[in-house]
């Protein structure tokens, strides 16, 4: 085989240029301190460098979000925290204006307190964080949610309630509505609501709670105070949903047999229905005095009332007999009353429904900036406050279940950045097995292909030696 001079040469050249591009590829390993410098290094471990990389970057962006979250949740804990002690504060204001020595002057003084409470409470409720966002407007978070307009709050926001990605199969809200959190309370307690007409002119106050949950048919009912044959006030309770007479019950009317009381008979007549009224005169004067009235009673059956329009007194049932401090039930309820209602006054107890926080702190303030100073303007004003009191105690209550909701999430987004943090670990652990130099074997390597290259150096230098011209 014949080999030229120029072949050699060239050969040792390549030789030289080989260990010069393996020594730079090693050099610029061990600059950068990876393995894989291009896919071409690693076609298979670059592509898993590449998927290792990406959800790395992925759980930066979870971290991200959840740190956001986290400070999201804080202030809007921190706000209602603030919320509640104007609830309490309110409600030690309400107290103080039922005390007995209290007048009509006192009153309007600390409705003034209220009412700069009332405008606190409204500047909570538009709270908005550090990027200038409202905690409470649901997905309308630019748009202010709560709008202060004369006696009246209005909510403007939406009822969506936001989530967050913050793990790869984890969103968690990170918010709640304004509607949520300052409209939805139910009034009263909880269940039960109750409210004396503002005619009244006696001193009744009326208290209410629920005696027997399973019995209560979330259905509302009339007290009426009513004038009982000695002259005194007695009270009818009637279903106000059904129209029925609940309580004293009704004399059922049966089909063929006449009505009597008091010597009195009124023939049968198969037309009557409830509703129906027929003019009596018992005295026979000649003039009607007592009237009888068909009514529904609880069953659903017909039955009557007989009033002596005289007096306008209820003859027959004879009403229920009020012994203040006793209670009166009736549907799973008790109801108790201190003070005197007159004949004349009423008093509904219903079903609880949704009420806003501002709505109840209005109603005290209007009671306070209103009442009188007579025993009846202070029943008035007592049996308000007395709701009021529920109402308020049924906010905080409702502020504090979110409020704890939110102390969950937050302990959840915790877990969440550890999860995420460990699983951060093992994806970087992954990606330094992948790409990350072995440096002991690159330097190992590096100091190999620099005697490499000084060897191909010198053989290049001699190999240019060996041509035939220098030996002639």
């Amino acid at each position: 085989m014949r080999i030229s001079s120029n072949q050699m040469a060239q050969q040792s050249l390549f030789s030289m240029l080989d260990q010069q591009a393996k020594l730079s590829k090693t050099q610029l390993q061990l600059s950068a301190m990876r393995r894989i410098l291009t896919p071409a290094d690693d076609p298979t471990g670059s592509s898993r460098a590449l998927e290792l990389d990406k959800s790395i970057q992925q759980f930066a962006q979870y971290k991200s979000n959840a740190e956001q979250s986290k400070l999201r949740l804080s202030l809007s804990d921190a706000t209602l925290g603030e919320v509640d002690a104007i609830l309490v504060r309110v409600r030690e204001l309400t107290i103080q204006a039922k005390n007995a020595p209290q007048d009509a002057t006192n009153r309007r003084a600390i409705a003034a307190e209220v009412q700069e409470r009332l405008a606190q409470l409204v500047q909570l409720a538009n709270t908005q964080d550090g990027s200038g966002e409202y905690l409470f407007a649901g997905s309308n978070t630019r748009s202010q949610p709560f709008v202060h307009d004369g006696g009246a709050v209005a909510y403007t926001g939406d009822q969506v309630q936001r989530q967050v990605q913050v793990g790869p199969t984890r969103q968690l809200a990170v918010d709640h509505s304004g509607f949520e959190v300052f409209m939805k309370i139910p009034n009263g307690t909880g269940r039960l609501s109750y409210s004396a007409d503002p005619a009244n002119t006696g001193t009744g106050i009326i208290g209410v709670s629920l005696r027997d949950p399973a019995a209560y048919a979330d259905e509302a009912h009339r007290i009426d105070f009513v004038a009982n044959a000695d002259g005194r006030a007695g009270y009818v309770i009637t279903n106000t949903v059904t129209g029925a007479m609940v309580q004293p019950a009704p004399p059922q009317v049966t089909a063929g047999s006449d009505i009597s009381f008091d010597g009195v008979t009124v023939p049968y007549d198969p037309a009557w229905a409830a509703g129906d009224s027929v003019g009596l005169d018992v005295d026979g004067d000649g003039v009607d005095d007592h009237r009888l009235d068909f009514v529904t009673d609880a069953s659903g059956a017909l039955a009557y009332t007989v009033t002596n329009t005289a007096d306008n007194a209820l003859v027959v049932p004879a009403p229920g007999e009020l012994v203040e401090g006793e209670s009166i039930n009736f549907n799973g309820v008790s109801v108790t009353f201190t003070g005197q209602p007159r004949p004349g006054d009423s008093f509904t107890v219903e079903p609880s429904r949704p009420q806003s926080v501002f709505e109840s702190i209005q109603r005290i303030l209007t009671a306070l900036q209103s009442s009188g100073d007579t025993p009846e303007g202070s029943a008035a004003f007592n049996n308000i406050a007395n709701r009021a009191l529920d109402d308020l105690t049924q906010a905080s209550d409702s502020i504090n279940r979110i409020r704890g909701e939110i102390g969950g999430r937050i302990n959840a987004l915790e877990s969440e950045l550890d999860m995420n943090a460990s699983a951060v670990l093992e994806l970087k652990t992954s990606l330094s097995q992948v790409e990350d130099l072995d440096y002991t074997e690159a330097v190992s390597r590096l100091n190999m292909q620099m005697l490499g290259l000084k060897a191909a150096q010198q053989v290049y230098v001699k190999v240019q030696g060996l041509t035939l011209f220098n030996f002639l």
